[in-house]
């Protein structure tokens, strides 16, 4: 973990200062209202490999080291540009070849989950999620549900009402509830048996509770990971 922090504290620092030159260069002629405009991009990676350890490269740099199944990281502010992430199993040569890899362009103000998953067909991906920024007033939130685990299909049920049917991977589903605590449990759409859950998750006014649905029934790892962000 000292060396996770590490990382991840030098990696940030150093887009922070870039950033923040750039702003400082301006200072002399940049208005107030152009301060507001958003500089840099969030990412947070979610690892939801069951029963797999793996480290994660960005542009080449290692910037996790033994990510287990469940963990998060993130969110992390980034430089607006292309980036290249890597996953590796864990104790892998930085040359070996990926077990997972992908490219991608991040935007100022763009906040993006990858989640290092598994399809519908039980083989290890890479699913990005853009994750909302909504309008939100005092006493609302918003319940995002995401599948990415090796299932046929969930139907998801929140205080015992379902609130979303059939949801596929690698789908997402979204719903504005009062903000409040709520139980949650996922059913098989084939057999309507219980697979996730029940468990409790808290809605805190003016949020956005995302749940992903990961792991597979065959390890028996299905579960759930959470995340949240103030809208505020």
């Amino acid at each position: 973990m000292r060396y996770l922090r590490t990382v991840l504290t030098a990696l940030c620092a150093a887009t922070l200062l870039t950033v923040l030159a750039a702003a400082d260069a301006g200072a002399a002629t940049v208005t107030r209202d152009l301060r507001t405009v958003p500089t840099v991009a969030e990412a947070s990676l979610i690892q939801g490999l069951p029963k797999t350890s793996v480290d994660v490269y960005l542009n080449g740099t290692e910037i996790v080291q033994d990510f287990r199944f469940k963990g998060i990281v993130g969110p992390l502010p980034l430089v607006p540009g292309k980036y290249h992430i890597a996953i590796r199993l864990h104790g892998a040569a930085r040359s070996s070849k990926p077990l997972l890899s992908g490219t991608g362009l991040l935007v100022a103000g763009e906040n993006v989950t990858i989640v290092a998953d598994l399809s519908s067909s039980g083989n290890p991906a890479l699913t990005r999620f853009c994750n909302p920024s909504p309008a939100l007033g005092a006493g609302e939130a918003d319940l995002v549900v995401r599948n990415v685990a090796d299932d046929a299909g969930l139907n998801v049920y929140a205080n015992g009402l379902r609130i979303f049917r059939d949801l596929t991977n690698p789908r997402s589903a979204s719903i504005r509830l009062p903000a409040e605590w709520v139980t949650i449990h996922m059913t098989d759409v084939g057999s309507h048996v219980t697979v996730i859950g029940p468990f409790t998750v808290h809605l805190e006014t003016e949020t956005v509770t995302v749940v992903y649905a990961v792991g597979n029934p065959a390890t028996s790892t299905l579960t759930w990971v959470e995340q949240t962000f103030s809208t505020s």
